[in-house]
């Protein structure tokens, strides 16, 4: 490769040391993808001119896309401070967006047949419709690289819409698909074309005609002034609709050829420069730029909203919804007046404008912040209404607008909100919050009351914001300089633990009482937990119960696997104690914890599971990434897979607990507390029949069919779906599997060995010896113990999940040993006589 790329000595020297860095930190890699690791380490190391990505992947035939995941690998493992693959992604998708919309546009107004574009030889030279085609596109892609400095989705097309309107001025009349006085809509005062290509494509007029005064036509100048594109002497434009506009004689037909050229070459040297993918190859439907999603049918319909459309239209609401404010309202300065006649307002604007100069957008920096400042006082006037009717006083208004934490955290949310409407992929969360020194804790409480308080949000950005706030739950509000514990006292995580799992009711809803959430966290009155800090667990434990819940439905499609709704009682109330009672969730993800618990819960329940199985599963989740259980802390600044994580740290801290779960007897399971898991209002109960299309679902009652018999005798408590006036024999099944004893309460565990003994006649469970107790959680252990001095953080899980290796346990000495290992060191000595006199029983 190295030969065939001209590469020299030094470059393919680090190119060398990166590849074999990599395969020793990952011996197991795949040896099928040798050259794509090849391709990787020149990727990664390249730092000379002239050779890009294109031209890697063109020598073995691959697609941009396929370099993305063993790009990710291949950076995570050698653990690279980089962000060439968010960059290399977030230029391949908009791109691609954005020929998409070119092409649409083009066809939708000039003649030409895409169908049948192919690569035409030197002699046969394409039509001029496809030459102009061409020329379009390049004229765009070098516009791009030089004007803009952050290529967000907006901005770019934009500028692509600039660079239509100069073809479409431009465009010969013959090959038109209507006449150029037929484009423009039928008005009393015609607009000019530019409103046009505008207004069908949900873009804002008023920034895209700045943009082409300011910045586009200004570089079309220079490039005729440097002889880059050619023209004839000016002359009028041939049709009076053109008048006053930027016209360039010739510029698309007898100067054509030299056009295309001399744009195509001042592309190839951007490209050079910077190294990247090339995008000419769009127009040769090159399979290195093939998407891996299957093609659309011609006969579906299109979506109604594009990820282009949703961008252009958050952009579009952005400008319209408050185009109309330019500061407080006269409403809002009524909550700004305090009871001794004092005025917030120069408080508020000068905080606004304190905290908008830490933020830097490089490009249109004014015109954003602008818009961020109006979004802000739209938000905090909606807010200050709802809490003025709420407690009918001004003195929580007066609190509101007093707090820094509160008004930074609404600044942020507001400029995250226009960042996601300008899909500025390279300036990603939680950047705003690094800008601005606000903690991810204190931050996701904004988030609900933006939500709640702006219901013209576009869909997608609400997505965008409910997903902060899923990372911030699952993560990043559990880093070890977190204010999260601060409050978390030996005190409070007791009340937390019995709060979350025997608290019956739902909590206030405490979203509303904004002042509250953004005070500091101050330890309270004894007995009593921060609300802040409440709300804060309960969403947690909330999350954890849907992705458990969605664990355990993709595990149990396994063969031989089942895990009964007891287990996951189980799963979820173990949840709850290692959150509150250990400090396991620290600088570690909700996930990493989650995949532990299943595994040790099923492996002391006796489940055939393996965590190869689980790593699997967790693959497919939407929120997974492969770092999640590749790296994994384990102590200070030291890392490794999740199956070293589960052997060195999480199963010494948990094993106390899950011997006393292993331990409960199968009445009792029933007593272990129930974990409310509601986090805004409780759950609506059935009161009455409901019909959901041809089901109807019954409360608590003797059915009806029962209850026609005159049977009543064992029908309390039962249901059964009824659909028309008879039962099918599927149905039966299903009634009798609902209505079965084992399942009457989804708290209580089933143990199937018990269920086995009974049916044999054994009442007692058989005497075991410690060596055979001991193989009941050598299963919990899944590699052995890495040799000092070994680098072992990613041997287990590369390319794909690890292959189980239990510890053998045979040896008498070997088990006395690790048994010792596996005591907690914080343990007193009657914990561990307990633990022991339970192994005796055993």
């Amino acid at each position: 490769m190295a030969k065939q790329l001209k590469l020299d000595e030094q470059s393919e020297a680090e190119a060398w040391a990166l590849l074999e860095e990599f395969y020793l930190s990952c011996p197991n890699a795949s040896l099928e993808n040798e050259m794509m690791w090849c391709i990787c380490s020149v990727y990664v190391s390249l730092k000379v001119k002239g050779v890009t990505l294109s031209q890697l992947l063109f020598l073995n035939h691959y697609r941009v896309y396929d370099v993305f995941k063993p790009l990710q690998i291949f950076i995570s493992t050698l653990k690279l401070k980089t962000n060439l693959l968010e960059k290399l992604k977030s230029k391949y998708i908009v791109v691609t967006l954005l020929f998409e919309k070119y092409q649409d546009l083009y066809t939708k107004h000039f003649k030409i047949n895409l169908e049948s574009k192919t690569i035409k030889s030197e002699i046969e030279k394409p039509e001029p419709s496809e030459r102009i085609f061409n020329f379009g596109w390049y004229l765009f892609l070098l516009a791009k690289g030089k004007l803009l400095v952050n290529q967000d989705f907006v901005q770019s097309l934009h500028l692509m819409l600039c660079c239509f309107n100069l073809l479409n001025i431009h465009f010969p009349t013959s090959y038109r698909l209507q006449p150029l006085k037929n484009t423009l809509k039928t008005d009393p005062n015609p607009k000019d074309f530019l409103h046009y290509w505008c207004d069908n494509n949900f873009a804002n007029y008023e920034q895209v005609k700045d943009m082409q005064e300011r910045i586009f036509l200004t570089w079309i100048k220079t490039l005729c002034d440097n002889s880059i594109l050619h023209h004839q002497p000016a002359k009028l434009p041939p049709d009076p609709l053109l008048s006053g506009c930027f016209y360039l004689g010739g510029l698309l037909d007898v100067s054509l050829d030299e056009n295309e050229g001399s744009v195509c070459k001042e592309y190839e040297v951007l490209l050079y420069n910077t190294g990247d993918f090339d995008e000419r190859l769009f127009l040769e439907k090159s399979y290195q730029l093939e998407s891996p999603q299957r093609p659309c049918h011609p006969a579906i319909p299109p979506q109604p909203m594009t990820p282009a459309k949703a961008a252009l239209h958050a952009n579009d609401w952005l400008i319209k919804s408050f185009r109309s404010v330019e500061g407080p309202t006269v409403g809002m300065k009524q909550y700004m007046i305090t009871d001794d006649n004092k005025d917030l307002t120069d408080l508020v604007a000068t905080r606004v404008s304190k905290i908008l100069e830490m933020v830097d957008f490089i490009v249109d920096d004014a015109e954003r912040k602008k818009i961020i400042t109006k979004l802000y006082y739209k938000i905090l006037e909606s807010i200050l209404d709802s809490e003025y009717k709420r407690l009918n006083s001004k003195e929580c208004t007066v609190s509101l607008l007093r707090q820094d934490l509160f008004n930074k955290s609404l600044l942020a949310g507001a400029i995250e909100i226009v960042i996601c409407s300008y899909r500025s992929n390279h300036i990603k969360f939680p950047w705003i919050l690094q800008k601005l020194e606000i903690s991810p804790f204190d931050f996701y409480t904004i988030i609900e009351c933006i939500i709640k308080h702006e219901p013209s949000l576009p869909h997608f950005i609400r997505k965008h914001l409910i997903r902060i706030e899923e990372k911030v739950l699952e993560e990043m509000a559990w880093e070890s300089n977190s204010p999260l514990y601060t409050n978390l006292t030996k005190e409070q995580r007791g009340l937390l633990l019995e709060r979350l799992n025997m608290m019956s009711g739902t909590p206030k809803k405490i979203l509303s009482a904004a002042c509250k959430n953004f005070s500091s966290p101050v330890k309270g009155p004894s007995g009593k937990i921060h609300k802040k800090i409440e709300l804060f667990m309960r969403k947690v434990t909330h999350l954890a119960h849907l992705r458990i819940q969605e664990f355990i439905r993709e595990l149990n499609t396994e063969e031989n696997i089942k895990i009964t709704p007891s287990l996951i009682c189980m799963i979820e109330y173990s949840f709850v104690h290692v959150v509150t009672q250990t400090s396991l969730p620290m600088d570690r993800h909700m996930d990493q914890l989650i995949m532990c618990l299943i595994y040790g819960i099923c492996k002391a329940k006796r489940v055939p599971l393996t965590f190869k199985q689980i790593i699997e599963k967790y693959s497919n989740q939407p929120q997974a990434t492969p770092q999640t259980y590749r790296t994994v802390k384990l102590g200070d600044s030291k890392f490794g897979d999740i199956i070293k994580f589960y052997n060195t740290v999480f199963l010494p801290t948990v094993e106390a607990f899950i011997l006393e779960l292993e331990d409960t007897e199968e009445e009792k399971v029933d007593q272990l507390p129930k974990v409310n898991l509601q986090v805004h209002s409780p759950l609506k109960l059935l009161k009455s029949p409901q019909k959901i299309n041809n089901i109807t679902i019954s409360p608590r009652k003797t059915p009806l069919l029962l209850r026609d018999r005159g049977n009543t005798s064992n029908s309390t408590g039962n249901s059964s779906f009824v659909l028309g006036m008879f039962k099918s024999p599927q149905l039966e099944r299903l009634n009798e599997t609902i209505n079965n004893k084992i399942f009457k309460s989804r708290r209580k565990l089933v143990f199937v060995e018990e269920e086995e003994r009974k049916k044999e006649g054994v009442t007692q469970r058989p005497d075991i010896s410690p060596s055979q107790f001991f193989e009941q959680f050598s299963n919990l252990k899944e590699v052995p113990h890495s040799r000092p001095g070994t680098h072992t953080e990613h041997s287990e899980i590369e390319n794909k999940p690890p292959q189980e290796q239990p510890i053998p346990h045979n040896n008498p000495d070997q088990f006395n040993a690790i048994s010792k290992k596996r005591k907690s060191p914080d343990s007193s000595p009657d914990e561990l006589n307990t633990t022991a006199e339970k192994k005796q029983r055993h």
